[in-house]
C-alpha cells in the first residue's frame, strides 16, 4: 500500500504493509493524498515540532546485515544533532568503512525515519545528500541546527 502527505514542497510517500513501513521517499509529482503508518508524526515533524520515529516499524530484511547496523545507528541520532560518516563507522565497528556508511546512507530508503540528513563530513561541512545539499540544509535548520559558512556551525549539535 501507499500513502502520500502533500507538503509545501512535494510529497513525502510511505510505501507499507499493515504497519510496517517499506520504503519512505520525496517527490515533486502529484500524488494523492493518502494515510499512512506515521502520517501525524510526519505533519509534526514538517511543522517544526521536536518528532522521534523511533516507534515507527521500518522493514530492514532486504538489506546486507551491515547496512542494517548501519541504520540501526543513524536512527538514534536524535533529533537537532549531526554525527559524521567516521562516526557511525566506528560505532559499527570499523573507522575506516566511512565510505560504505556514506554508500548505505546515500541508498537510503526510508527518509526522514533514517535521519540520513543528520550525517555529515567529520569537519562539520554537509556532504553529500540524494536529494541535494538544498534539501539536507533544509531539513537541519529546520532541526534548528544552525549552519555557517556550508557547515555545522558549533559542536553543540554534535552526538557521539
Amino acid at each position: 500500500m501507499k500513502g502520500a502527505l502533500k507538503l509545501d514542497k512535494g510529497f513525502i510517500v510511505v510505501e507499507y504493509e499493515s504497519s510496517l513501513i517499506k520504503r519512505v521517499y520525496w517527490t515533486n509529482e502529484s500524488e494523492e493524498e493518502k494515510n499512512f503508518p506515521g502520517r501525524e508524526l510526519f505533519i509534526d515533524y514538517f511543522s517544526g515540532k521536536k518528532v522521534d520515529f523511533g516507534e515507527l516499524n521500518i522493514d530492514l530484511t532486504e538489506f546486507p546485515s551491515f547496512f542494517k547496523r548501519i541504520y540501526e545507528v543513524a536512527r538514534r541520532i536524535p533529533y537537532g544533532k549531526v554525527t559524521s560518516y567516521k562516526s557511525i563507522a566506528e560505532l559499527i565497528g570499523n573507522s575506516k568503512l566511512q565510505r560504505v556508511v556514506g554508500n548505505a546512507m546515500k541508498n537510503n530508503p526510508f527518509l526522514i525515519i533514517v535521519p540520513c540528513h543528520r550525517v555529515v563530513k567529520s569537519d562539520g561541512s554537509l556532504g553529500n545528500f540524494s536529494l541535494g545539499v538544498e534539501f539536507k540544509k533544509y531539513l537541519l535548520t529546520l532541526e534548528g541546527v544552525r549552519l555557517e559558512n556550508e557547515k555545522v556551525s558549533c559542536f553543540r549539535y554534535w552526538w557521539y
